[in-house]
């Protein structure tokens, strides 16, 4: 039974004992061993802290099929700051993990974008997916960190591999959130993580960074 609660999997069995119950007793050991050694040797949780906090299997851009890009971000005369992204596909890279597969098998389950506090009160941030009001999209905090918090783009059922490519996400802040540094945590630039928790055996959460203009480029490497 998987514990969605950032954590990552556990399982729990009730066994009957009754004699009368003697060979359902047996089938369901042989299933509960069975399924204790699939969780025995799953894939350990690598480390990780920061955005966006939650156990996952695999945390690595290459591992995600898609990539969020920003392609406009206005402030409008009512003073909210808007800003729209767009899904893209994009191709397999030969370092990615078995969560690229996962997630063009079994969907997209969620995107997070991390934000910040300012932004939690309710009626702050709407979420628009393809025009529509997102009813399933909501500013949270994590489970297990302090003083931090992420947009949740949610989508049910998860956006299939079919219609991923090309889906546009608006997002519409106003109040103390209507600048990008409050919205997304950093002026220039957002983070932000595909989800699948719920289709595959792997808690996937491939993370990246977008920016508002090019990134600054790497420091030059030291003299030797």
């Amino acid at each position: 039974q998987r514990a969605d609660v950032h954590t990552g999997c556990s399982c729990s069995f009730n066994l009957q004992s009754r004699p009368a119950l003697a060979m359902g007793r047996s089938m369901m050991s042989i299933l509960g061993l069975a399924l204790l050694l699939a969780v025995s040797h799953a894939a350990p949780f690598p480390p990780h802290t920061g955005f966006p906090w939650c156990r996952c299997h695999d945390y690595t851009a290459a591992s995600s099929p898609y990539k969020l890009v920003l392609t406009s971000a206005n402030t409008t005369t009512s003073g909210e700051y808007v800003t729209v992204f767009t899904v893209k596909s994009v191709p397999k890279a030969a370092d990615a993990g078995p969560c690229f597969d996962q997630l063009v098998e079994k969907g997209i389950q969620k995107i997070q974008l991390e934000s910040s506090m300012a932004c939690l009160p309710k009626g702050l941030v709407k979420v628009y997916i393809n025009g529509q009001y997102s009813v399933n999209s909501v500013v949270e905090k994590p489970a297990n960190a302090l003083g931090v918090a992420y947009i949740k783009v949610g989508f049910k059922p998860s956006l299939s591999a079919a219609s991923a490519d090309g889906t546009e996400i608006k997002i519409v802040a106003s109040g103390v959130c209507n600048n990008h540094a409050a919205l997304f945590a950093y002026a220039g630039q957002f983070s932000y993580a595909f989800f699948d928790w719920v289709g595959g055996p792997l808690l996937c959460c491939p993370t990246n960074d977008g920016y508002t203009s090019p990134p600054p480029p790497p420091p030059p490497s030291p003299a030797s």
